[in-house]
């Protein structure tokens, strides 16, 4: 479970694990909202738990294959459109392997688990 905790601090807001990680992370909104800008937007924050299990996902996938590669690099951004919220990604992997084993890779990451997450329906409620 996610706790998220703000105090009267201008809309800064910590976010912890109950699984016991070493560091919170926050979130902020901009200084003409009210608050700091110190930190990512709640927007911002979403997008990188994508980007972030993309190129985890992709890193373990590379090393399960043993391919050559340097670093592996995620883009994401979020619009909204008709009222529909649209989410582009670009994911590139850099390194000396071939560009058939660059697209073989890049297509399994499509079904990362928040990849999944987010491109199945989404019920929100509320905890009991």
């Amino acid at each position: 479970m996610i706790t998220v905790t703000g105090t009267r601090e201008n809309y800064i807001a910590e976010m912890t694990a109950d699984r016991g990680t070493l560091n919170a992370t926050h979130c902020d909104i901009p200084v003409e909202q009210g608050g700091d800008n110190a930190y990512m937007r709640p927007g911002e924050t979403l997008l990188s738990a994508l980007g972030a299990c993309m190129n985890i996902t992709a890193r373990k996938y590379l090393n399960r294959d043993g391919l050559d590669y340097d670093s592996v690099t995620v883009k994401a951004e979020m619009a909204r459109e008709n009222g529909v919220t649209k989410i582009r990604t670009k994911l590139e992997i850099h390194g000396a392997l071939s560009q058939a084993d660059k697209d073989r890779i890049i297509a399994e990451v499509a079904s990362c688990p928040v990849c999944e997450i987010l491109s199945g329906p989404i019920e929100l409620g509320k905890l009991d």
